[in-house]
């Protein structure tokens, strides 16, 4: 996504940028051949050419692959995960807080409220810097609250 937007401002600039070619899909790929065509004319686009399937066939062994088995996972799975890992953490640090008050009281309350602070920065954090809190980030998150009691 952005990191390609940026190295690609990178070639439109004249610098050299990550990626070996930047190639664009024109219709779907229904097939197991795939060619690639664009501007490699003259002797100059044939070097070209030729370097870059050099490139995408370095490191391919010579076998035939097989299928040996194949499962199809829809989106609701992933939803699915998202809510449980949701209501888990919430229960999580519910527990924690819970104990927190039990266990010390008036400094469990300035606990929790630090703890509750320490949750929305971190997650100001992340809406700040556009990152993707994952489930196992989710659950990082709640490992930290409960290493910081």
């Amino acid at each position: 996504g952005d990191s390609y937007k940026k190295e690609a401002k990178k070639q439109q600039e004249g610098k050299k940028p990550k990626f070996i070619s930047a190639a664009s899909v024109d219709q779907p790929i229904n097939s197991s051949s795939v060619e690639i065509s664009g501007g490699f004319n003259g002797k100059k686009g044939v070097e070209e050419a030729k370097q870059i399937a050099e490139l995408l066939n370095a490191g391919s062994l010579p076998v035939d692959l097989k299928e040996i088995y194949s499962n199809s996972v829809g989106a609701q799975f992933g939803q699915d995960a998202l809510d449980k890992t949701m209501f888990a953490s919430i229960v999580g640090i519910a527990l924690i807080y819970l104990f927190m008050l039990g266990f010390y009281r008036l400094p469990g309350l300035v606990a929790i409220i630090a703890l509750t602070t320490y949750i929305y920065l971190t997650l100001v954090a992340f809406n700040f810097i556009s990152g993707v809190l994952t489930l196992p980030g989710l659950a990082a998150l709640v490992l930290g609250v409960g290493m910081a009691v």
